[in-house]
């Protein structure tokens, strides 16, 4: 219930940013805020390929654990190939979420889109921009870099447990002339765009708690 609320927050709060640039939009502004169905990637033909594969990659291995259940040749063989399962299986999920990026950015850049967050925090407002990322990825229209960029309006963070609050308003208010940032969300949540606030939160973190090399 508590996350449900957060999210409806900061949907609405974003929403009102959103509206009140839309009126002033360039057609080139980078300003745009894009959304994204991460569920609805998984109807993609490249995201079904890859659970092919990973399917064919287990069956290969219950066949060949089925084998040594018979024969019990080798007691090492099954944590091996259980442990080389998960090891392809993983390559499969990093070599799509690398092309899934690259997707984004190369959807972005045509869109002229420098924000791009998950329609979960913001199921309203923004440009949904899901269909022609899933068209760019199974058509292989990749971009290395996106050429808009938006460090403004959102920050994310790493990690969002234990986080203090009043930690993130300090940081906020050093940063809120320079990049106008608003909120701040996990970084799950964006694929594009925003300010990373990981490097000032270990500056914080490593002041409070200096190394014994810093103290010398």
């Amino acid at each position: 219930m508590k996350k449900l609320f957060i999210i409806l927050f900061i949907s609405s709060f974003l929403f009102f940013i959103f509206s009140c640039q839309k009126n002033n939009l360039k057609t080139y502004d980078s300003s745009l805020i894009g959304t994204l169905r991460i569920e609805k990637i998984k109807e993609s033909k490249t995201y079904k390929n890859m659970q092919k594969q990973i399917e064919e990659i287990k069956r290969d291995m219950e066949k060949k654990l089925g084998e040594i259940s018979k024969t019990n040749t080798n007691p090492n063989l099954e944590y091996f190939l259980s442990t080389n399962f998960n090891e392809k299986k993983e390559k499969l999920y990093k070599e799509f979420e690398n092309k899934l990026i690259r997707a984004i950015y190369y959807t972005a850049n045509r869109e002229r889109v420098g924000l791009v967050l998950s329609y979960e925090i913001m199921p309203y407002g923004g440009l949904d921009i899901t269909e022609k990322v899933i068209e760019n990825l199974d058509n292989n229209n990749f971009d290395e870099y996106p050429l808009f960029n938006n460090p403004e309006i959102v920050s994310y963070v790493e990690n969002t447990n234990n986080l203090n609050k009043q930690t993130l308003e300090k940081i906020l208010k050093e940063i809120y002339h320079e990049k106008k940032v608003y909120v701040v969300i996990p970084k799950n949540y964006i694929f594009l765009g925003g300010f990373d606030l990981n490097e000032k939160l270990s500056e914080i973190k490593h002041t409070k708690n200096p190394s014994k090399n810093d103290t010398k």
